[in-house]
């Protein structure tokens, strides 16, 4: 996922995903450990940035239902 495409957050998810798996399987070097690292807190903070906003959305979507 190119950091200029749209976000989504599952594509995000299934990244960190398989960063995970390379760093717990020993598939990541040391040299590489920091980059990985780095990307995966990077998606981290993506997402949660996009559950907060979601969950706005929804809260704002049922206080407009329930007046």
């Amino acid at each position: 996922m190119a950091d200029d495409e749209k976000f989504e957050f599952k594509a995000a998810m299934d990244e960190i995903e398989k960063i995970l798996k390379g760093i717990e399987s020993n598939q990541v070097s040391v040299d590489e450990l920091v980059d990985h690292v780095s990307r995966a807190t990077d998606l981290l903070q993506k997402c949660r940035a996009k559950l907060r906003e979601v969950e706005t959305q929804v809260i704002e979507v049922v206080q407009t239902v329930s007046q």
